[in-house]
């Protein structure tokens, strides 16, 4: 995972062409986002909704991957994967490590 880049800001702004303020407003969204993510992520958790889980994680790695936040979609991919197979309790696991890598990328992006 340490390979991957936390963010890559320059292929992001390249497909935005160049537009800073889009990127303001995406990274503005993405936060608010995934906030409203890492709750439902919790609930399904512990409600030991795999279905709900698995949904859930497959949006925030479209989120990421969308934002370029490697690390954070390659996280949510496993944890849609092992959610998908009902391995809730090994999904649950990556939390811990998906709220280092937020916060990783708040900082990377200057939004801590």
């Amino acid at each position: 995972m340490a390979a991957l880049p936390v963010w890559d800001r320059e292929s992001l702004l390249s497909r935005l062409g160049s537009d800073e303020s889009l990127l303001e407003v995406l990274l503005v969204t993405f936060i608010q986002q995934w906030q409203v993510l890492f709750s439902e992520l919790h609930q399904y958790l512990q409600a030991g909704d795999a279905q709900r889980l698995s949904r859930v994680a497959h949006t925030m790695k479209g989120a990421a991957a969308n934002l370029e936040a490697a690390r954070i979609r390659e996280l949510c991919l496993i944890m849609e994967k092992l959610a998908s197979a009902g391995r809730l309790e090994e999904a649950g696991r990556l939390i811990p490590q998906l709220e280092e890598q937020y916060r990783d990328f708040l900082g990377a992006c200057g939004k801590k």
